[in-house]
């Protein structure tokens, strides 16, 4: 909504074909207002919620810069992923050639 963006680049966005039923989808899509919100508990374990919607990833809010931990998340997971391709190969290379 802040750049007036053109139904064609969500469903671009989304990899679907640009039919009269996704036009439709992604116009309406595109002209409703959407919040997101972080979740964590507080030092008494109760639940608390922040608006991030703004989603700035300049944000002194680490909240905020970090989209609700989902960046961090991301991060982590991908390094995880890594780490086990990586010891998969190297148990690979450790094995005798005639080995299956």
């Amino acid at each position: 909504q802040d750049y007036d963006a053109r139904w064609q680049l969500l469903c671009a966005a989304f990899e679907v074909d640009t039919t009269q039923q996704m036009q439709r989808l992604a116009a309406d899509a595109l002209s409703k207002v959407y919040r997101a919100y972080s979740f964590e508990f507080d030092s008494e374990g109760r639940v608390r919620s922040h608006d991030i919607s703004t989603l700035d990833p300049g944000s002194e809010d680490e909240r905020v810069a970090g989209w609700g931990g989902l960046t961090a998340f991301s991060s982590r997971f991908g390094e995880v992923v890594r780490e086990a391709a990586n010891e998969a190969v190297s148990r690979k290379s450790q094995q005798p050639e005639d080995s299956p």
